[in-house]
């Protein structure tokens, strides 16, 4: 159901309608998005997470979908008309100045210490990369783009997550009650910025980290038949860095 415009199906007119009905058989974590003028649409907030579950989960405590996005705001509070600008086009994209998780800013979020959280990431932005240090916690991957992998700890302890992807973790909230710890965005090289905040009520759940498997059950996938595969060069030219033709556009 994945639709492109004029090749597989013709656009939904304002004010139309379409139904889209498929069989969801892979368990995991998507989101859903317009593919026509999708550059504006996705970044006027045209999208939200699509979750299947698996028939059986993991066992965790808590499971929370946070969407990430930024946005390009105005001075007074509106957004930036600039879509598909030549400027963003030849350098890093559209790259807002105000980041949000599900559409909000939030400043803290409650958690109790000893709790095991699923947290599944979807980064709805048009063209920013997440990396997020999660200050002293060990976030475990246990799925990439809505498939399940081995559980392993990211490099270096931070979850990079780019346009589109979506990233899995078990997190275990190993702080005390009481204490807080800051999420921090640290992709970017001298523009790290505080996420959000994670506060521990005054409780504790548990003492101790619990043992529950964070292997997921496979998906039912086809294996690819690497001996039939054909190879393809794509060759990518553009950029102010990469010597792009001020008329001609991007090459590939």
């Amino acid at each position: 159901m994945d639709g492109v415009p004029f090749l597989t199906q013709d656009p939904i007119p304002v004010g139309g309608e379409f139904l889209y009905e498929f069989d969801a058989l892979d368990a995991g974590t998507f989101w859903y998005h317009p593919h026509q003028r999708s550059s504006e649409q996705v970044g006027r907030g045209l999208y939200g997470p699509l979750i299947v579950e698996e028939a059986d989960p993991i066992r965790v405590d808590r499971d929370l979908t946070w969407m990430l996005d930024d946005w390009r705001m105005t001075g007074d509070g509106q957004i930036a008309t600039d879509f598909g600008s030549r400027h963003d086009t030849m350098h890093g994209g559209r790259i807002g100045n105000s980041v949000t998780i599900n559409g909000q800013i939030p400043d803290r979020i409650a958690v109790r210490s000893g709790e095991r959280i699923r947290l599944r990431l979807v980064n709805a932005a048009n063209a920013r990369i997440f990396g997020l240090d999660f200050g002293g916690l060990a976030p475990v991957v246990v799925a990439l783009d809505g498939q399940p992998v081995s559980p392993h700890v990211p490099d270096d302890d931070i979850v990079v997550v780019g346009p589109a992807m979506r990233v899995d973790l078990v997190i275990d909230m190993t702080g005390k009650p009481g204490e807080s710890l800051t999420i921090t965005d640290v992709f970017y090289r001298d523009l790290e910025y505080r996420l959000v905040d994670l506060a521990y009520g005054p409780d504790r759940l548990r003492d101790a980290v619990p043992d529950w498997s964070m292997e997921l059950p496979p998906n039912p996938l086809a294996e690819p038949d690497m001996q039939a595969a054909t190879r393809h060069q794509i060759i990518f030219n553009g950029g102010m860095m990469g010597q792009m033709m001020m008329g001609g556009g991007m090459g590939s």
